[in-house]
Formats: structure tokens, sequence, C-alpha cells
């Protein structure tokens, strides 16, 4: 028994040796030097995509796709969809509770959603700076620093490009846009859901639980951030189905779900406004001669400007919004140009007795377009009041130039040029 004690006592320092040298080969770096290898490894991925990378990003206003290529010399050059062109800025690679990527330069393109003059005081909650949570050439997994946002980043196909890439997701944003679905279990409807295009998220109330989850546009049609609940169905990937105009969920065991847009009968898609109309309106509230003049419509998203009511000042604009849910197109008070030290407001005309200024303070006044139904592909569109002035019996008829001071005050009717390039009633618009 003695010799085994013995035999114990001289094995156990060899033990404890031996395992204090493997735990020494396992860490023979340093975790400084560890960290600098992360580093130099995701600097490598980052820059050996050979077209770049696809960057699903998230904040406050959904989720929206940029496209990144870095190089070696810490130059990074971006794109996003619904902006036209590039930027290029810097980007560096650091330690910070981990490896890290920041964009420290500005960028006007990628900082959109995190600089604050966007939207005080923390912008729309984005990052500009990421922790790599993981990364290998078919994956790279952020999380934002500040704001703990995921971002998930793929290679850009070798045999695109971006401008086709880009316009592919415009395309198919502006397909599904509807704003209003039905949601079918089979052929069951069992939900409604709001889809806003403009905050990129998606809304529904089921079995008395309201629920809301951003998303993303893809190739085929939406990627929530995180999934969403309908009974014992878990979704998170849509497809679009152009044909039946309906979002189908793709992940397993959840296929029998469906979104299916609901559409108005009045509703007309973004790309009908486009191209050249007939623009006739009145310069009073009595009936009488018409004045039509030749305008163009051009689209940039669901922006639209309209160009050419005033003959002798070809880039004067006014600007136009389309409205998702309706399928029409909006029209509110907007700044147009100066005259001397004062702006030229294009302002709301209830025309009513000798013609009132729309007062503006409890609402916000504007009109809308409505389609009449007879021909889909050479609407005719009559301007009306689109209902937030209910204070008031009056609806705005039309539309008047009116001056302002620099400091918004109000500088009066402005008459600088004839009367018919000044006052705009009883508006209707025919597609050419």
């Amino acid at each position: 028994m003695k010799k085994i004690f013995l035999i114990l006592l001289c094995i156990l320092p060899m033990m404890f040796t031996s395992c204090v040298k493997e735990e020494e080969d396992l860490f023979e770096d340093s975790a400084a030097v560890r960290l600098q290898k992360e580093l130099l490894r995701y600097q490598q991925l980052l820059t050996n995509a050979p077209n770049g990378w696809i960057m699903e990003y998230f904040s406050d206003l959904g989720g929206y796709i940029f496209l990144c290529s870095f190089n070696a010399r810490g130059e990074v050059t971006v794109a996003l969809e619904g902006e036209e062109g590039t930027t290029a800025s810097n980007y560096r690679l650091i330690t910070s509770d981990g490896p890290v990527l920041t964009f420290d330069t500005y960028n006007e393109l990628f900082h959109i959603f995190s600089d604050p003059g966007y939207s005080p005081p923390d912008g729309y909650m984005g990052d500009y700076e990421f922790i790599f949570m993981e990364g290998s050439a078919e994956k790279i997994v952020l999380s934002g620093k500040k704001h703990h946002n995921m971002i998930v980043m793929t290679p850009f196909p070798a045999n695109k490009n971006w401008d086709d890439y880009l316009n592919e997701l415009l395309r198919i944003e502006e397909s599904c846009d509807y704003g209003y679905f039905d949601i079918h279990l089979g052929t069951d409807s069992i939900a409604n859901a709001v889809l806003s295009s403009t905050e990129r998220s998606i809304q529904f109330e089921f079995e008395g639980i309201t629920q809301q989850q951003r998303f993303i546009y893809t190739l085929s049609g939406i990627c929530l951030y995180d999934t969403i609940t309908i009974g014992q169905y878990n979704l998170l990937n849509f497809t679009w189905d152009e044909t039946n105009l309906a979002l189908k969920c793709v992940d397993q065991g959840a296929t029998d779900i469906t979104f299916r847009a609901r559409v108005p009968d009045d509703y007309l898609p973004p790309a009908t406004y486009e191209g050249a109309w007939d623009f006739s309106y009145q310069i009073s509230a009595d009936a009488g001669t018409r004045t039509t003049r030749p305008v163009t419509l051009l689209k940039d998203g669901k922006t639209f400007y309209l160009r050419g009511l005033w003959p002798s000042k070809p880039d004067r604009t006014i600007v136009l919004k389309y409205e998702s849910g309706s399928g029409r197109l909006t029209l509110s008070p907007q700044n147009i140009d100066v005259y001397g030290e004062n702006i030229i407001n294009f302002a709301p005309w209830m025309v009513v007795g000798e013609g009132n200024l729309w007062p503006g303070v409890y609402s916000s006044p504007g009109q809308h377009g409505v389609w009449d139904k007879v021909d889909r592909e050479k609407p005719v569109i009559t301007w009306v009041d689109y209902g937030n002035g209910s204070f008031y019996p009056e609806r705005i008829r039309g539309w008047i130039l009116w001056m302002l001071t620099s400091s918004g005050g109000n500088a009066g009717r402005y008459s600088a040029e004839p009367t018919a390039d000044c006052r705009f009633v009883d508006i209707i618009m025919t597609k050419k």
C-alpha cells in the first residue's frame, strides 16, 4: 500500500505538469495576438469577394440592401437600393469588445440611417460600427455595436452587376407594394395585414395579439428580420406571386400561409403614372373656359416630379407622392420657386367667396387624384380634397401661388405672372 502511495506521489506532479503544458499549447498566442489574427482573417474575407458583398442592413426604418466593395487600402465603395450611383469612403477593422468593422469616415449613403441630422437624436437607430459575430467566404454576420441590429452579408454573385441587381429589387418592391393584405390559411381568410414599404414593416392581428416585424426586399419577395407566428406556423421568408398578387410563405411547414393583396377598384400601380399627361384646370370657381397644358410625370421610387405646367419656366417642378395602399398620387403644399426675397408657395385653395387659403392649422391639407375607372392604360384623374380637413365644411378645390417670407410669414398673393400661371382649380389630368 505504501508503495502505491509513493508511486502516486511521483506520478501526480508529472500529470499536473503535463496538463499545464497542454493548456499552454492551446493558448500559444496571447489574447492580443489572437485578436489581430482574427482581424486579418476578416480583412481577407472582406477584400477577397471579387464583386463585393450584399449587406442586409436593418434600422428603425426596416431593412435595406447595401452593396459594399472593400479593398486592402481601407477604402469601401457603397451603393444603396433606391439611390443612384455609388459613394466611396474609408473603413477600418479595430478592436473594441472584439473585432469590429467601422465605417469611420462620412459616407452620404451608408450613414443615412445613423446620422442624427436625418432624425435626431440618434438618426434612425442605425449603426456604422459592427462587431463580427461569425465569418466565412459564404456569409459574414455582424451585430450593430450601439443598437445591436443583426446584419448579414453574403458575396455578390460574380455573374451579375450592381445596377441590374438594384433595379430588380426596385421592381419587386413596386410590384408587391399594395399596402393591405388578407392572410389566408389554405383557402380560408384568417386575418388582415398592413404592409408599409416606407417603414419596411408588416403588422397584423391574430387571435387578439398584434404582431409587427421589419422586413427587407429580396429578389424573390421579402424576408422578415425575425420570425412571426400565426397559430402553429412560423413565418420568415416570402416569395412574391405576381400573377396572383400574393406573398407566399416558403418556410418549411408554413407553405399554407399566403398574404393576398387587397386591391381597390380604382387602384393604379406606380408605373402607370409615369409619362406624358394633359393637365386641365380653371382659374376660378366659376365654370368657364378650361386651360389645358401638356405636362410630364417623372418617377423616382414613390416620388413623382411634374414638369411643364409653366411654359415660361420649364424647370419649375411640383412634387407628388405615391400612396401605396390606394394606388393614388397625393399633392401637398410646397415651395416651388423664389421671387425677390420671398418664397413662392404652391398653396391649397378652398375657392369660396373670393377664394380663401386653407387655414392649415388643424390638419395636413392636400388633394389626391381619383381615377374614373374607365381606361387603365390612359386613365383620367380628378383631383379632390383627400379628407384631412374635416374641421372645415369647405374642401380644397384648387391651388394658388402665394408668397411667404424667408421665415414662413405671409407675404401675399403672387401676381408677377399671368393668372393662368397662378391659379389652378378643379384639376383633371388625362394620360396621353
